[in-house]
């Protein structure tokens, strides 16, 4: 959800500036403002540019965060591919080790089989 929030303050922030400059080429426009309204658009652009580098810097931290969070993830990612690498060659030496197991079982029976077939005859 914080990548979210990141984006959404990102795109008021580029809101904000469209509408200073709107605010700001509006207020211009007509030559024939009093001090006070040229004092209140001062301020407003003060206010303005003020919170975009509010935003900008929050921006700037949640990308660092969001930044390390995936450097952490990739290498989490790349320990369980060693473990998961490591876990399929013990499986395959099990299943080796199992044929070998199933192979001297049946070895056995034959032998078994082939003792009770002489027993019989003798």
């Amino acid at each position: 959800m914080r990548a979210l929030g990141n984006t959404e303050d990102c795109l008021q922030l580029e809101s904000q500036k469209k509408t200073t400059r709107l605010v700001i080429n509006l207020t211009l426009t007509p030559m024939d403002m009093s001090e006070n309204q040229c004092e209140s658009v001062a301020v407003s652009v003060e206010s303005l540019l003020n919170d975009a580098k509010r935003m900008q810097m929050q921006c700037r931290e949640r990308s660092e965060q969001l930044s390390m969070a995936a450097t952490q993830l990739r290498v989490e990612s790349a320990a369980l591919r060693e473990q998961c690498e490591a876990s399929q060659l013990d499986m395959a030496q099990i299943r080796r080790q199992l044929d070998e197991l199933m192979d001297t079982k049946a070895a056995f029976e034959a032998k078994e089989r082939q003792a009770r077939k002489l027993s019989k005859q003798l």
